[in-house]
C-alpha cells in the first residue's frame, strides 16, 4: 500500500488515507490527510463528504480563478510569474491562457520564438510548473 501512495504522490495526485484508529501510522500524519473514523461508518461518510466538498471548491476556484473569469485569472497569474521574461523578449501575450489543475498552464494560439520558449520552460521547471503550448 505504501508503494501505491508514494507512486500517487510522485504523480502529484491527491491522496486521502483512511485509518480505523490512527495509531502507529508508518508516516508523519501531520504531512498527510488522514481520516480516522474509529469503525463508525457515519463518521467516515461525513468526513469524506467534507474532504470531497473542500476538494470540489478548490478545483472550482482554480478553474474560475476564485470568482474572476477563468481566462482572465489564469492570464493574470501567468503574467505575474512570467511577465518579466515576456518583457525581456519583447513579447506581447495575446493568446488564451487557462489552468489545468493548480500548476499546469495551457497557452493556446501562441507564436513564440525558441529562445522565449526556452526561458519560460526554465522558469517553469524551477517553480515546479508545467507549460503546455498549443
Amino acid at each position: 500500500m505504501l508503494y501505491q501512495v508514494g507512486y500517487a504522490h510522485g504523480l502529484k495526485k491527491r491522496v486521502i488515507l483512511l485509518s480505523l484508529h490512527g495509531e502507529d501510522l508508518p508516516f508523519c500524519a501531520a504531512d498527510q490527510r488522514v481520516i480516522v473514523y474509529a469503525g463508525d461508518v457515519s463518521i467516515l461518510n461525513r468526513k469524506l463528504d467534507e474532504v470531497l466538498d473542500e476538494s470540489a471548491k478548490t478545483k472550482e476556484e482554480v478553474r474560475t480563478g476564485g470568482g474572476i473569469s477563468g481566462n482572465n485569472a489564469a492570464q493574470e497569474k501567468f503574467r505575474s510569474i512570467f511577465g518579466d521574461i515576456l518583457a525581456e523578449h519583447g513579447y506581447e501575450h495575446r493568446g488564451t491562457v487557462s489552468l489545468e489543475g493548480e500548476k499546469i498552464y495551457v497557452l493556446e494560439n501562441q507564436e513564440m520564438e525558441l529562445a522565449l520558449v526556452q526561458a519560460l520552460a526554465r522558469r517553469a521547471r524551477s517553480l515546479g510548473i508545467r507549460l503546455k503550448l498549443l
